[in-house]
């Protein structure tokens, strides 16, 4: 973080996390920009973009993907018709 001796010990612990914080983070961020274009690169040069994604290369577990609202309306219909066959069972 290229602190001078003086800066560094006049600062509170507080300050010094939040300065640590901000170095990790600009890491992270460069690593991150990295694997982005590394993962273009390989699919351009003909890699399966499934297999090279960003957090696959940086060794990261996937981000889970969203389920489209059409797939929710069916499970929601899905799970009343089964209470509703289970309530009229139950009523019989």
């Amino acid at each position: 973080m290229q602190l001078m001796p003086a800066t560094f010990w006049r600062l509170t612990l507080a300050e010094w996390r939040a300065m640590l914080d901000g170095h990790a983070e600009r890491i992270n961020a460069g690593m991150r920009r990295s694997a982005w274009v590394v993962s273009h690169l390989l699919i351009a040069a003909g890699c399966d973009a499934d297999k090279v994604t960003v957090a696959k290369l940086l060794g990261e577990k996937e981000p889970r993907t969203r389920k489209s609202k059409v797939d929710d309306e069916a499970k929601r219909i899905a799970d009343f018709e089964k209470m509703w066959a289970r309530m009229e069972k139950a009523a019989k």
